[in-house]
C-alpha cells in the first residue's frame, strides 16, 4: 500500500489535476500496470512475458517474507483503490472510452472494483446515445464495442467451466444499457458493434423480459438485418484505377465486395430458433 497513495495522487488537492494525472497513467502502456494489476492480474493485454518472469521472482520471495494470503491482499488493495478508480469513470467516461487503454480500464474497474458502481455505469451507458453511424460514436469503435460486450456479460470468462462467472453483487449493466438502446436495437445490430446486441441476448446478467423485447424489436427489423448480413448496407466506394503491377498482386483476391455483418448473421440465426 505504500506505493498507491502516490500513484493515486492522494496528496493532490485539485480534483481536475488529480483526474488528469490518473488519465495519463491509464493511457500509458507501462504506467497503467500497477493500477490495473490488482484487478486484471497477469492478463496478456496488460503484462508481457518478460514482466511475468519478474513478477514470478517477486512472488517467490513474498512466499517467504509474507504470511498474508495473496487473495486477501488483492481484495484489500481493490477495496482501497476503488474510491479513486470508480469516480474517474463517472467524470471522464468519454475521454477514457476514446482510446483502447481507457476502454480496458473501464471494463476491469467496473467488473472488479468494490463499492457503488451505478453512477459510473450510467456514465458509460450515456456514451451509447446518439446516431450510431456518426464518426466518433462508440458504436464505431472496436475497443468501445468490446468494452460494452464485456460489461453486458456481467463477469469474466472462466476457461475451466467455459462460462462467464458473474460478479457479485451483480453489475446489472446489460439492463441499464437495454433502456438506452430500446427502440434502436436494429441500428446497433447493423453497426460495427452488432455483437453488443448479441451479448444482450446471451448474457445471464440481462433479464428474460428485456431479452424478449430485444428479440421482438429485431424481428420487426428482420429485413434490415438480412441486408446487413449480406453486406448490402455497407457504403460502396469507387474502385481506384490500378496499374498492371497492382492488379497482378491482387490475383488471389476473387471477391472485393462488401463483407456481411457477422453480428447481424448471428442475430438472424437466433431469431430463427
Amino acid at each position: 500500500k505504500a506505493l498507491f497513495p502516490e500513484l493515486l495522487g492522494e496528496n493532490i488537492k485539485d480534483e481536475a489535476e488529480r483526474e488528469n494525472r490518473l488519465v495519463d497513467l491509464i493511457s500509458h502502456l507501462t504506467a497503467r500496470i500497477p493500477l490495473l494489476y490488482p484487478l486484471a492480474g497477469q492478463a496478456k493485454w496488460l503484462v508481457s512475458d518478460v514482466q511475468k518472469n519478474i513478477i514470478a521472482e517477486v512472488q517467490s520471495v513474498r512466499e517467504v517474507t509474507s504470511k498474508k494470503n495473496p487473495e486477501i491482499r488483492r481484495s484489500e488493495l481493490i477495496a482501497y483503490m476503488s474510491p479513486y478508480l470508480l469516480p474517474i469513470i463517472q467524470s471522464r467516461a468519454a475521454d477514457l472510452a476514446s482510446v483502447g487503454f481507457g476502454c480496458q480500464y473501464i471494463s476491469e474497474v467496473l467488473l472488479e472494483a468494490q463499492g457503488d458502481k451505478k453512477a459510473a455505469c450510467e456514465a458509460v451507458v450515456a456514451l451509447t446515445e446518439g446516431d450510431v453511424t456518426a464518426e466518433g460514436h462508440i458504436a464505431q469503435s472496436a475497443a468501445g464495442g468490446k468494452m460494452l460486450r464485456a460489461l453486458v456479460s456481467g463477469g469474466k470468462f472462466d476457461p475451466e467451466t467455459k462460462t462467464v462467472k458473474l460478479v457479485e453483487p451483480r453489475l446489472g449493466f446489460g439492463d441499464m444499457l437495454f433502456k438506452s438502446l430500446k427502440g434502436r436495437f436494429v441500428e446497433w445490430a447493423t453497426s460495427p458493434s452488432s455483437f453488443v446486441v448479441v451479448q444482450l441476448l446471451e448474457s445471464e446478467d440481462v433479464t428474460d423480459a428485456n431479452k424478449k423485447v430485444v428479440r421482438d424489436e429485431l424481428s420487426k427489423g428482420k429485413k434490415t438485418l438480412e441486408k446487413a448480413a449480406k453486406g448490402e448496407n455497407a457504403p460502396s466506394k469507387k474502385a481506384p484505377v490500378e496499374s498492371d503491377d497492382q492488379q497482378s498482386k491482387k490475383k488471389k483476391k476473387t471477391n472485393n465486395g462488401p463483407k456481411g455483418n457477422a453480428g447481424a448473421k448471428i442475430l438472424l440465426e437466433k431469431l430463427s430458433k
